[in-house]
């Protein structure tokens, strides 16, 4: 009974051109759904109806999502959730990206720029740190205030250190380097205060994450804000780390900078997961469980 709606499920998805990728993620979730329902000895029937009826309302249900078949599909889609608006970080809504139980793709259109972001609670699912559905209100609530706080205020300590760090570099940087201009001479460029650019971006963002307790009611986007915000502090110290390595005549600059940009994210994907998996723990100490 089982596989004669998952068959159809597979037939009906297929034909309104969701991405096979997707296709196999919605599958899986049925599958389990179903599980559950023939070990409770339910009658799939009379609770689902056919399995013709009730592929076509999954599909139905799964079509009108943002991002799943038809346009999504197209390359009109894809072009448009590349170019896409660097003003959704600055919402909740499009915040939520960056943790998504509900959405099983890993990228997600990106809050800052083109391209795309990371939505971490699927990377969670898949490598079985979490499961689907562990997180909910109740387990938001339970996170303990503490790492709620270390969360919020680790971009802080981000920020701080790179404002020592340019500080204990800074006579040691040109003020000014030479750099070709358009008539082929050289130009001074103001070398040292250009660093000052991406200090001022880890400052805002960390000020912006410290803010959001208690102001932000939201804990679970409150602790997007400050994934977020540790990304940007994570990597806005690339460009001084650049310079000092590069006024140290140094090699292997490029692995350095590739070496923080992966240590960032990292760090962004701990400030979301971490604190989530605390009020997990102690949802079930509470249960019992643990």
């Amino acid at each position: 009974m089982i596989d004669t709606y998952l068959t159809e499920m597979r037939r009906k998805l297929r034909e309104a051109d969701i991405p096979t990728s997707q296709r196999r993620a919605i599958v899986r979730e049925q599958e389990s759904l179903l599980l559950e329902l023939a070990e409770a000895d339910c009658d799939l029937a009379a609770e689902l109806g056919t399995a013709a009826d009730y592929a076509q309302h999954v599909t139905d249900e799964v079509s009108s999502l943002p991002g799943f078949g038809g346009q999504e599909a197209s390359w009109l889609g894809s072009l448009h959730r590349y170019l896409s608006n660097p003003l959704r970080a600055l919402s909740a809504k499009g915040r939520s990206s960056l943790w998504n139980i509900d959405d099983p793709r890993v990228l997600q259109p990106h809050l800052l720029g083109f391209g795309w972001s990371v939505n971490w609670a699927a990377v969670a699912i898949r490598l079985g740190i979490i499961r689907p559905d562990d997180i909910d209100g109740d387990v938001i609530a339970h996170i303990p205030h503490r790492d709620l706080r270390m969360a919020t205020l680790f971009p802080s300590v981000l920020a701080a250190a790179h404002g020592i760090a340019l500080a204990v570099t800074w006579k040691s940087l040109p003020a000014q380097l030479p750099t070709p201009g358009a008539l082929g001479q050289h130009q001074q460029d103001r070398y040292r205060a250009r660093l000052l650019g991406p200090l001022a971006v880890s400052a805002a963002s960390a000020a912006l994450s410290a803010a959001q307790l208690p102001a932000n009611s939201d804990r679970e986007d409150a602790l997007r804000v400050a994934s977020l915000a540790t990304l940007l502090c994570g990597v806005s110290p690339t460009k001084l780390i650049s310079a000092v390595v590069h006024q140290e005549k140094a090699r292997n600059s490029a692995a350095l900078q590739v070496g923080v940009g992966i240590a960032a994210v990292g760090a962004s994907a701990a400030c979301l997961i971490l604190p989530l998996r605390a009020g997990l723990k102690a949802t079930w100490k509470q249960a019992g469980i643990m």
